[in-house]
């Protein structure tokens, strides 16, 4: 059957790349996916401009390893951040107005790009260094 990828924005494995650790409920489950993802999303996705202005779209490194899940090629991957970042995540102004850019930016350049090779990816190392959830090291 079908993988539901937002679910990997909300198994975190305690590490340093993981998601945040948060509890779910079955009565908002849904949005709470949304939740997670888009806060994962705007916390490591990043559009990266050269000397000449050439993009580049950094992602975390579950869009590659679970690329099938999110439609195999980068303008779904694209697409799918595109609608991840539609969802409220932040708590403050400021990080939901860099959210919306961010939004911004991944549309213009799968809108632009009619064809898959035409979209440059790098993904960001995973970090398996374990999370200190405010606890003294």
């Amino acid at each position: 059957g079908a993988v539901e990828p937002r679910l990997y924005f909300a198994l975190s494995l305690g590490c340093k790349s993981s998601p945040d650790v948060r509890v779910y409920s079955v009565d908002n489950l849904d949005a709470e996916l949304n939740v997670a993802t888009a806060a994962l999303c705007a916390r490591d996705v990043q559009v990266n401009y050269d000397a000449h202005g050439a993009k580049t779209v950094v992602l975390p490194k579950v869009f590659k390893w679970f690329a099938r899940d999110f439609g195999d090629d980068k303008l779904s991957v694209l697409r799918f951040i595109d609608k991840a970042l539609q969802h409220p995540a932040a708590t403050n102004a400021e990080a939901t107005e860099k959210a919306q850019q961010l939004a911004l930016e991944v549309r213009a350049i799968y809108v632009s790009n009619a064809k898959k090779d035409g979209v440059r990816v790098k993904y960001i190392d995973f970090d398996w260094r374990k999370r200190n959830y405010g606890r003294p090291p």
